[in-house]
């Protein structure tokens, strides 16, 4: 009888507090944390780990990745992807890729991978040094944090 009381989904925040926007994961996160979370979900600071996150998607059904990315598009704008997608093209579209991909890639290894990585990547305005995110991001926070909680919930 296992005694594991992780949740099926984890939401995966993301980022370095110190540089503005770049901290958008962890600032959703702990958004987050004041709210009622649906049952199985389960929350996760991930600062500027890498492999350190290998346990944290063992066997997890799914991962949503919040994180700092970087387009063509206005701060705040939210961009989404699968990981797979991410991992086959080498695309750089997370300021964290490299982290977060051989994190996954360390998962499938060691056969713990969780079955479905969704990344909800954040336009920044400010990778700056500061504690703040930019007007525009923190006024993306929200829809970022309620798409987080959907995808969380979606099959």
């Amino acid at each position: 009888m296992s005694t594991d009381t992780r949740g099926n989904v984890l939401i995966l925040g993301i980022g370095n507090l110190l540089l503005s926007d770049e901290g958008v994961g962890v600032h959703a996160i702990r958004l987050l944390a004041e709210r009622s979370l649906p049952p199985g979900v389960d929350i996760l600071d991930g600062g500027t780990s890498g492999a350190d996150l290998v346990d944290d998607l063992d066997g997890r059904a799914k991962v949503v990745v919040i994180d700092a990315a970087s387009g063509d598009s206005p701060p705040g704008t939210v961009y989404r992807c699968e990981a797979h997608d991410l991992m086959e093209q080498e695309a750089a579209l997370s300021l964290h890729e490299f982290g977060l991909i051989d994190s996954l890639r360390m998962a499938e290894q060691l056969g713990c991978a969780p079955g479905r990585v969704v990344v909800l990547g954040v336009q920044p305005a400010s990778m700056e040094p500061g504690l703040e995110l930019s007007a525009a991001v923190a006024a993306a926070l929200p829809g970022i944090v309620e798409l987080a909680l959907q995808e969380a919930q979606a099959e």
